[in-house]
């Protein structure tokens, strides 16, 4: 590629990386109570108790099933605001003033997995000012205090928010959408399966980007569902991945990928079991299969530098595409998995942007160089054609040559039962038209008497020049009588030719037909034979083998 594709690919990683940056990133504090309140005599919750400022740039481990979060409500205008948050495999109830103003679940003990809910709780007027109070609930551990995009504001500018903070999950699922219709486009051209490969992985990352965003509830309001889809994505993309990436490289640098790859599909598979008999298994084991894909990637990046060093120019650009993809998958992991790091959603698919964007660049190389070699192809063609085409024909009259007429005779030997006469014809006293006018107007004597003689044969046979002033018709499916006949129109349609001519032009003809048995030679020399008859017999006329002309035969 040129330098400056070099240059924008080098850009868009740089902007994968700010974007992931700024992803991560989240406003916001509240604070947090681990751990049930408790109900005093008039039902009404106790809230005052020890809680602790948190904030989510700074992580923290709940080990309480229950846990509350209260949320200071600014000052609101006239419109009417709601209140947005969403959450992972959580159930909660919201209250205002003691009031309960909303509930999602019935905050039991439970083990199906309940997927990424978002909530929009209507608030009166008479909540600015004040705190809203979350009861949250959530038995899986791993998934506690998975909370954002937390945001009070008028429904219409909720939505446009949550526009701008998701518009890279918008980004990455319209950029899978186009390559795997591109990719599967290609792949109805080529049939090549690294173009049903690369359509099947950006399938998954769109689905999974859909899935994660919080538009999902307008295509499907099943969260459970679309945990689910999410989880199935997460699992096949790396081995999807993988199966793409050993279609790029040198087949003694594929053993890595294939064996990462195949340990990634166990892996998986036996997780998917697993999760017939214990529920949220997929969420637990992702851990460890995470870690595998970050091996995995490692391996694959080896092979791709093995596969540069042999001179892969693709896997170098392949390469460059994967550099950010383990930063930002470590990254996911840190803050949703283990909260180490600040986390507000995830960034990896960010990497799956910059390799789109790569292997577009990839695949435009690739079409160029197969128009390229498409062209040459379609060059070397022509010039065998022009090639064969001089081969079997004569370069001045257009005509087969005596090559392509030997062919002619010898299939017509070796094929029986169809009718096949030869005319043998020579143009009379040639030798004194080149003598008396030059070589240029005998030239041109048999350019125009060949185009007599196509005119006439058409598609009844072929016509051939043997050399010099000597001429051949092969009839096939004509027999005797009909080749004598033919043989009589070419002759008057020679001499009216040249009647207008300074010297007129005559040609003697000689017809055979094929007897089984014939040899080529046999064949040949009966015909040769007839023509050496009608020159002595005066020239400018027509005699068969048996040495009768057709003059005498009708007369």
């Amino acid at each position: 590629m040129k330098k400056g594709a070099r240059h924008a690919v080098n850009g868009l990683l740089f902007f994968c990386l700010l974007l992931a940056a700024v992803s991560a990133q989240a406003a916001g504090s509240w604070q947090i109570h681990s751990g049930d309140l408790w109900k005093n005599e008039r039902g009404e919750w106790q809230t005052d108790t020890v809680w602790q400022n948190y904030d989510i740039k700074t992580p923290i481990r709940i080990e309480s099933e229950y846990y509350w979060l209260k949320i200071p409500i600014p000052q609101l205008g006239e419109a009417e605001y709601d209140l947005f948050f969403s959450t992972r495999d959580h159930e909660v109830e919201a209250y205002l003033g003691g009031k309960e103003i909303y509930r999602y679940g019935n905050l039991l003990p439970k083990s199906d997995l309940l997927g990424s809910t978002w909530h929009m709780i209507d608030l009166p007027r008479s909540a600015g000012g004040r705190e809203v109070l979350l009861r949250v609930y959530n038995n899986f551990p791993r998934n506690r205090l998975i909370l954002s995009d937390l945001q009070v504001a008028p429904e219409r500018e909720l939505y446009a928010r949550l526009i701008r903070n998701h518009i890279d999950y918008l980004l990455s699922a319209g950029i899978g959408v186009i390559m795997m219709l591109m990719m599967l486009t290609s792949w109805l051209l080529v049939r090549e399966s690294i173009y049903l490969r690369t359509a099947l992985f950006f399938s998954l990352l769109g689905l999974w980007a859909v899935g994660e965003s919080p538009f999902s509830v307008f295509l499907w309001n099943d969260p459970p569902l679309w945990m689910y889809l999410i989880l199935a994505c997460t699992y096949a993309m790396p081995i999807v991945f993988g199966s793409m990436m050993q279609d790029y490289v040198e087949p003694s640098c594929r053993y890595w990928i294939k064996f990462c790859r195949l340990l990634l599909a166990l892996y998986a598979l036996a997780v998917a079991v697993g999760e017939c008999f214990q529920p949220g298994m997929l969420r637990d084991a992702l851990d460890y299969y995470l870690l595998l894909t970050l091996a995995g990637i490692v391996f694959w990046m080896t092979s791709l530098v093995l596969a540069m060093r042999q001179g892969n120019n693709e896997a170098h650009w392949l390469l460059r595409g994967l550099m950010i993809l383990p930063i930002l998958v470590a990254y996911d992991m840190a803050g949703l998995q283990w909260h180490l790091v600040p986390w507000h959603h995830h960034t990896t698919h960010l990497g799956g942007i910059s390799l789109a964007f790569v292997l577009m660049a990839m695949f435009s190389r690739r079409i160029a160089e197969r128009q390229k070699l498409q062209e040459v192809n379609r060059k070397l063609v022509e010039r065998v054609k022009v090639v064969t085409r001089l081969a079997v024909t004569d370069p001045l009259t257009g005509l087969y040559n005596r090559s392509k007429f030997n062919q002619a005779m010898e299939q017509v030997c070796q094929s029986e039962g169809e009718e096949t006469s030869l005319i043998f014809l020579d143009v009379d006293y040639f030798k004194r038209i080149n003598d008396s006018f030059g070589h240029d107007v005998g030239d041109r004597v048999l350019i125009a008497l060949s185009e007599v003689m196509l005119g006439i044969v058409g598609s009844r046979g072929i016509v051939a020049r043997l050399g010099g002033e000597e001429f051949a018709v092969l009839c096939k499916g004509l027999n005797l009588a009909g080749a004598i006949e033919l043989a009589e129109q070419l002759r008057i349609a020679t001499v009216r030719r040249f009647a207008a001519e300074v010297s007129p032009v005559t040609c003697s003809f000689g017809v055979s037909r094929w007897q089984g048995g014939d040899t080529p030679e046999r064949f040949a020399k009966r015909a040769d034979e007839a023509l050496y008859a009608a020159k002595e017999g005066g020239r400018n006329r027509v005699c068969a083998e048996n040495v009768i002309t057709l003059r005498e035969k009708l007369g």
